[in-house]
């Protein structure tokens, strides 16, 4: 092999690598930016269950009231009945 082929043989080498190297990069930085987007997403998650649980913490007090109430009720409820049947 002549030493004109063995350097177009390394200048072919050396544009397919350009070419694998630059396609390697595109696709780190597609990685790269789903990446981000997957973050966002599970920063927007976090802050949504934040606010389910805050919710929930509110409904849960809300029932507890509703029980307490209830029980205040039926004791009322008892002590006339009692009342009633002396």
């Amino acid at each position: 092999m002549s030493n004109e082929e063995r350097m177009s043989r390394m200048e072919n080498q050396i544009i397919e690598l350009s070419l694998a190297v630059s396609s390697l990069i595109t696709t780190s930085n597609r990685y790269q930016d789903n990446f981000l987007v997957l973050v966002n997403e599970i920063r927007d998650m976090k802050v949504e269950i934040r606010d389910l649980r805050a919710d929930f913490l509110e409904m849960q007090s809300e029932v507890r009231g509703l029980q307490t109430e209830n029980r205040r009720i039926l004791e009322e409820m008892e002590r006339r009945r009692d009342e009633g049947n002396s």
